[in-house]
């Protein structure tokens, strides 16, 4: 929350610093954009998971009912 408040702040009344204002953005995106190789691998594995998942719910869906056959 610190951050939020920090980033918010510099952008509404500006920075004290060029250096200030670098390392908050930093701090900022690291909130939701994390540097770790290992947490972007997982979320790539978790999105095409997912994808996966909605693309086999979609074509149920999707898929018109069979009509029905005449003797």
């Amino acid at each position: 929350l610190h951050i939020t408040v920090l980033e918010n702040q510099g952008f509404q009344h500006g920075y004290a610093s060029p250096g200030y204002e670098a390392a908050i953005q930093r701090d900022y995106r690291e909130m939701f954009y994390p540097s770790s190789p290992a947490w972007r691998t997982q979320v790539i594995h978790d999105s095409r998971a997912l994808l996966q998942q909605v693309l086999v719910q979609l074509a149920q869906v999707t898929t018109p009912p069979a009509s029905p056959q005449r003797p």
